[in-house]
C-alpha cells in the first residue's frame, strides 16, 4: 500500500491529457481501489495543486496554465506526513512527539507514543487558508482511504504501562544469577509488584484521550465507549490499532 501511496501527483498516473486547453485532464495520485481517494504530500484537481513540504502546506493555482503561481501557504503543527483533498477542505495529518508517560518494554524502549494530529482546512480561498478544526489523538498515523466524504483513519499505538514496571531484576554486583531459587523468588517479587501497579494505573492512563480543538480555541476530549474496543484471540504483539471514521460534510461528527 505505501508503495502506491509514495507516488507523487505529478505524472503518477498512466491518463493523459485530451487537449492542452482542458483543466479537467490531469493526471492524480495512483489509487489501488477505483473510488477510494489515497493520500499523497501532493494532490492536485486540475486547477490547484497543494504541496506538503517540510512543516508547510503550499498552494499553487494551476489554471489556466500562463498563470501558474503560489499564492497561499499554512504552517501545520508536528512533521507533516500526507494529505486528503475534497473539494474546498483538506485533511492533513501530522506527527507530534509525545514521550511516553510509563514504561517501555525491553524490546522497544527506544520508541515514543506519538500523538497524530488531523488537520481540516478551508482551502476554497488560496490566498486565505484556515484551520476548520484540530483532532488530538494518541498513537502513530499508518494510513488513509477517502471515499466520498467519509474517511478512514488507521493509527497503532504502543502499551501504556505504569510507571516503575519491571520485566527483570535489578542488576546487583556480586548477585550468583544462576542461583535458580534466587531467581525464581526475583521473579515472584516482580510479577507481584506488577500486578499492583497494574491494577492502580487508571483506565485514561491504560488509554489516554484525544481531544478536539475547535477555531475558538476550545477543547474538547474525545470520548471512548468500552464497545468501540476489541481483543483478538489470536496471539498478536502487544499494541493498539486504531480505526477512526470522519464525515467532512459533518466535521463535528
Amino acid at each position: 500500500a505505501d508503495a502506491g501511496m509514495a507516488m507523487s501527483d505529478s505524472g503518477s498516473s498512466s491518463s493523459q491529457p485530451t487537449t492542452p486547453t482542458d483543466p479537467k485532464s490531469h493526471t492524480e495520485t495512483n489509487n489501488q481501489v477505483a473510488g477510494a481517494d489515497e493520500p499523497d504530500f501532493v494532490k492536485n484537481d486540475g486547477t490547484r495543486i497543494l504541496a506538503l513540504s517540510g512543516n508547510t502546506l503550499y498552494l499553487s493555482r494551476s489554471w489556466p496554465a500562463n498563470q501558474l503561481a503560489l499564492v497561499g501557504s499554512i504552517k501545520i503543527e508536528g512533521s507533516a506526513r500526507q494529505m486528503l483533498l475534497d473539494g474546498g477542505k483538506v485533511l492533513v495529518f501530522s506527527a507530534i512527539s509525545s514521550a511516553s508517560s510509563g514504561s517501555a518494554c525491553p524490546d522497544c524502549s527506544y520508541m515514543q507514543n506519538g500523538i497524530t494530529k488531523i488537520t481540516t482546512i478551508d482551502v476554497s480561498q488560496l490566498e486565505a487558508p484556515k484551520v476548520l478544526r484540530e483532532l488530538f489523538l494518541p498513537g502513530s498515523y499508518k494510513s488513509a482511504r477517502r471515499v466520498g466524504a467519509s474517511v478512514r483513519v488507521v493509527l497503532n499505538d504502543n502499551i501504556n504501562w505504569p510507571a516503575g514496571l519491571k520485566w527483570y531484576p535489578d542488576y546487583k554486583p556480586g548477585q550468583d544469577y544462576s542461583d535458580a531459587t534466587w531467581r525464581e523468588e526475583a521473579y515472584r517479587q516482580i510479577m507481584r509488584t506488577n500486578a499492583r501497579l497494574i491494577k492502580e494505573q487508571p483506565l485514561d492512563a491504560w488509554l489516554p484521550r484525544g481531544y478536539v480543538k475547535e477555531q475558538d480555541g476550545k477543547k474538547t476530549p474525545h470520548t471512548y465507549s468500552c464497545g468501540d474496543f476489541y481483543r483478538p484471540n489470536a496471539s498478536v504483539e502487544l499494541g493498539l490499532v486504531t480505526v477512526l471514521s470522519l464525515d467532512l460534510d459533518k466535521p463535528h461528527a
